[in-house]
């Protein structure tokens, strides 16, 4: 079932998808048409309304915001992120969900300063809502660093930093990955589950030349390579994190079921033999690319295009944003997923215009 606000600014989310007793709500995405944001350059009312909208959609789907188990927040200028937890802190009293606020360059319409997109499970399964004491500073904000509700379990994104909120390892890539990724398998272990249950992993990137160096410490000490069973891993430039010196935030999502309910995929134009990157230079004919290469991955998963519920997609211009917003509309079809869109800065490859990031319900 779609739900939709089809007056929402542009800073709020206007599509919920149900299925069952989950919801899934995303921001207003490249092809929405929806209002100018409101009011213009003030973020703090920007994220009211953001988070006026998540819990209409949620009433109209039987739920409230406390049923919230995932939030990402889109912020056009990573300072901003403080301001929007303050709001958070407004709107959730307790178990908070697990939160990754990320700075992007750009959101589809000029003037948003903040977008959201989330995940809800509602019913009467209690959540479980975890903060290890490696990173006790997370009680600071209104966010969980993972949170769990019957078999699917959100781990918000980790830095590499200490107990305290300090930067571990400055300047080392590969350091603060292990660190971030250790806190992945650390919650997935409190909150009952581990790495194998994990399906996607979401990575941000405060200088993406060093995805590659980042990439050997993911696979070779965590997650192994891609390939059957592996989590659907994406990973994107991003113009800033939530503190200084913090140079990556991993996300994963982990369904523990025995019977999995979602898959997970990723998609990008490919990189062809020589490190060219296919249709460079061609938003259009690259979005295409990156809808195969999405096909392609949640094939592995046992998924298609058409189940997809959950779309988070980045994009380097606002010319690619618009080729996406196109192709998406002629692959998705009717009963499209709900979808954020932002801009970023770079990803796997240089020449690469988009990187797409999907949940599908089996």
């Amino acid at each position: 079932m779609t739900l939709t606000l089809p007056n929402a600014p542009a800073c709020a989310p206007n599509t919920a998808r149900k299925l069952g007793e989950l919801v899934f709500v995303g921001g207003s995405g490249p092809a929405a048409g929806a209002a100018a944001p409101a009011p213009p350059g003030d973020v703090r009312e920007q994220a009211r309304a953001a988070f006026d909208a998540l819990a209409e959609l949620l009433e109209m789907a039987g739920g409230g915001i406390g049923d919230v188990v995932d939030l990402v927040t889109l912020h056009a200028d990573a300072r901003t992120i403080e301001t929007v937890f303050e709001v958070g802190r407004e709107r959730f009293e307790r178990d908070f969900p697990a939160w990754t606020p990320v700075a992007v360059t750009a959101l589809p319409e000029p003037g948003t300063l903040v977008a959201l997109g989330a995940v809800a499970v509602l019913g009467d399964a209690p959540k479980q809502c975890v903060i290890p004491d490696t990173i006790k500073w997370w009680h600071e904000h209104p966010a969980s660093a993972g949170c769990r509700k019957g078999d699917l379990l959100f781990v918000a994104g980790q830095y590499g930093s200490d107990a305290d909120g300090n930067v571990n390892t400055p300047g080392d890539h590969a350091g603060q990955a292990r660190n971030a990724l250790n806190r992945v398998k650390e919650i997935c272990e409190l909150a009952g589950t581990g790495l194998d249950d994990v399906i996607a992993v979401t990575s941000f990137h405060q200088d993406p030349r060093w995805i590659p160096a980042v990439a050997a410490v993911y696979e070779e000490e965590f997650f192994g390579a891609a390939g059957a069973g592996a989590p659907a891993w994406g990973a994107v430039g991003v113009p800033g994190l939530l503190k200084l010196g913090m140079l990556g935030q991993y996300r994963a999502v982990v369904d523990a079921g025995a019977r999995p309910a979602l898959a997970a995929g990723t998609g990008a134009p490919p990189a062809r033999e020589g490190g060219e990157v296919a249709h460079r230079g061609d938003p259009e004919a690259q979005a295409h690319a990156a809808f195969e290469a999405l096909a392609e991955s949640l094939a592995t998963a046992g998924a298609s295009l058409s189940d997809v519920v959950q779309l988070v997609s980045f994009h380097i211009d606002a010319e690619a944003l618009d080729a996406a917003a196109r192709v998406g509309r002629e692959l998705l079809g009717d009963e499209a997923p709900v979808w954020t869109a932002a801009g970023m800065t770079g990803t796997w490859e240089e020449g690469q215009q988009h990187a797409l990031h999907a949940l599908a319900a089996r």
